[in-house]
This record gives C-alpha cells, structure tokens and sequence, in this order.
C-alpha cells in the first residue's frame, strides 16, 4: 500500500508545506512548488493536522454518516 509514494519528508519541507497551506495555497499548488507528488502533501498535510501546526481547514469529518 503506497508503496509507489514517498514518505519521508525533511523537517524543511514539512515546515515549507505548512507555510504555504497556512497562507492559503491548494495542495496542487504546493505540490507543484515543491515537486512532489500532490497525495504525498496530503499526507505530510494530515500528519501536520495531526500535530496540531494547520491552522487552515484540512478535512472536516461528518457526523451521523
């Protein structure tokens, strides 16, 4: 599963990918800005929302579904 992303991201870059989604850039635009592939932001997005450091909407999860 996911075998064909990488996930591994340098501190720099997940701080980079933070930035940018914080100040209102798209995950395609991220994605492109720092070449890499747009699920592979996703996941850097989600770990970061984990974390607590997205001030932005990220997901929104559905009650009663």
């Amino acid at each position: 599963m996911l075998e064909d992303l990488e996930l591994a991201f340098p501190k720099h870059q997940l701080k980079e990918i933070t930035k940018q989604w914080n100040n209102g850039k798209d995950l395609e635009q991220i994605a492109f800005k720092i070449r890499r592939h747009p699920d592979e932001v996703f996941l850097a997005l989600f770990h970061q929302s984990r974390k607590g450091k997205i001030r932005r909407p990220f997901a929104y999860r559905m009650k009663g579904v």
